[in-house]
């Protein structure tokens, strides 16, 4: 049987999660992934050295896409920020 052909990044992202030689450790190497790269955007904004001046992304929608992964993502781990847990 062939396999499906992927016609999105979805399935793509899917096929690489759910199907991988490696199993479930393929799901931990993307969500590593995705958190990292979303890390680094973050970072190189607030350091005002994200340059997306080569690219047809304009920065400020980047930078928000990757806070917006971030945010889900520690929704879904259940991660607050320290400043959120301090007592005063």
């Amino acid at each position: 049987m062939k396999p499906k052909k992927l016609e999105c990044n979805i399935d793509l992202v899917n096929n690489i999660m759910a199907s991988s030689r490696h199993g479930a450790l393929a799901q931990v190497f993307v969500v590593c992934a995705l958190e990292e790269y979303a890390a680094r955007v973050i970072a190189a904004d607030e350091a005002g050295t994200l340059d997306t001046s080569t690219a047809f992304i304009h920065a400020p929608s980047w930078a928000a896409c990757a806070r917006e992964c971030k945010e889900k993502m520690d929704k879904f781990y259940n991660r607050h920020q320290e400043a959120d847990n301090a007592v005063a």
